[in-house]
């Protein structure tokens, strides 16, 4: 059992887990929880109005909240008492159970305008998803539209669709935890960095792991989506036309554009998802599944072309970076992709307030600008760095070339 360090908040918990002191019971589904009326009512104007308004409630010993479990409950009282959930906290793990009763609480909270618990729980259901991406399906499809909680899981899946959508068994997450509404949003997205063979084998899995009747209609709604156009040949007459999802006069119109459009540029190539403004190639199949996505071309600094994309994951922004280039001597196009972590703003800020405990992240040098200048009819370099603040000291490189 929790014990604060306050005594005066110990003995008030202490009271209203005593029965005979307590003058209120919220109702749940599967159980009741015993709470204090001026507690509550000083923590929310809504229990307020409940409480102490012209309600029936207001006369009875007994909140029906039957749409909530008693965990949820429990988790409300807690807070309203300690301005924390250290017990709730307890029944959290990395499961898709757990991802769906943070949302749970959220929602609670959000009714009962307890402002701070939303905030604390949307910012564990963050942190819960960004630890474990499959999650974020289950805190999408949980989660109402346009909501905090919502946009999070939305904007990982957006980002990261590689690590989010595959159905992961050791967590539970994956595209099978959306139902019918949640994947065809999804699938309306533009925004979702995913190639569309990618997306249209997720589809699959989805349908041949939902329990949903009909399964098979909302995999034929989704796959309307779906640009087949961007799609290799062989994979529209193999796996795409096998699959029964797409009318074969689709399928068919998909190749003829394809055709059209090689003659026209007078070479093959396949479009992808993204910005049109910005040329951007889609990279699949690589060894890590962080690495999958659509990278976007930068200015170069080299003799090839470079290309980026970027993650924020756990304090720490990842840019991927893809070297094209071609090599003289074999006259071959090679490319590489490097990966480099960034610390963002909030983990630099974090990392300066509790500058005495073991660091998590190790510092590193942030280039902020690059360029070749002459000095003495010698080409060199020149790095500028991020300079040494908030107690970070970054080490200073320097390379003539």
């Amino acid at each position: 059992m929790f014990v604060p360090q306050n005594p005066v908040i110990h003995d008030i918990w202490e009271a209203i887990n005593d029965e005979e002191m307590s003058d209120v019971s919220l109702i749940g589904h599967d159980g009741e929880v015993h709470a204090n009326r001026f507690v509550l009512a000083a923590r929310s104007k809504v229990l307020k109005k409940m409480l102490y308004g012209p309600f029936l409630e207001s006369q009875s010993r007994q909140l029906p909240f039957h749409s909530y479990e008693k965990l949820i409950l429990e988790a409300i009282v807690e807070y309203c008492c300690k301005n924390e959930i250290p017990k709730f906290r307890l029944y959290i793990h990395r499961n898709a159970l757990s991802a769906r009763r943070l949302v749970r609480l959220f929602k609670a909270a959000d009714f009962l305008q307890l402002t701070g618990l939303a905030k604390l729980v949307a910012q564990m259901a963050h942190n819960l998803t960004t630890r474990f991406p499959p999650l974020a399906c289950a805190v999408y499809d949980e989660a109402d539209f346009d909501t905090k909680v919502s946009n999070d899981s939305l904007l990982l899946i957006q980002c990261r669709p590689y690590v989010t959508l595959p159905p992961n068994s050791e967590c539970g997450g994956g595209i099978d935890q959306l139902s019918e509404n949640k994947i065809i949003s999804i699938y309306k997205d533009k925004e979702v960095k995913a190639g569309e063979l990618f997306l249209f084998e997720m589809l699959q899995q989805w349908k041949n792991l939902s329990e949903c009747d009909n399964a098979d209609e909302v995999a034929k709604a989704c796959a309307a989506f779906i640009q087949l156009e961007n799609i290799e040949p062989q994979d529209l007459l193999g796996i795409v036309m096998k699959a029964e999802c797409c009318p074969e006069r689709k399928i068919t119109e998909a190749i003829t554009r394809q055709a059209l459009r090689a003659s026209q540029n007078r070479v093959w190539s396949l479009s992808s998802r993204g910005r049109p403004d910005i040329e951007r190639i889609l990279v699949e199949g690589a060894g890590s599944k962080d690495t999958n996505g659509i990278y976007y071309k930068i200015e170069g600094l080299t003799n090839g072309e470079l290309y980026s994309k970027r993650e924020v994951v756990c304090g720490q922004q990842h840019v991927y970076t893809l070297s094209v280039s071609v090599n003289k001597e074999t006259e071959s196009v090679e490319c590489r992709i490097f990966c480099s972590k960034l610390l963002t703003h909030r983990a630099v800020i974090k990392m300066a307030r509790h500058h005495q405990q073991e660091q998590t992240f190790e510092p590193i040098l942030q280039i902020i600008r690059i360029q070749d200048e002459f000095v003495d009819d010698k080409k060199v370099t020149v790095v500028s760095a991020s300079p040494s603040e908030d107690r970070l000291f970054c080490r200073q490189l320097a390379q003539n070339v």
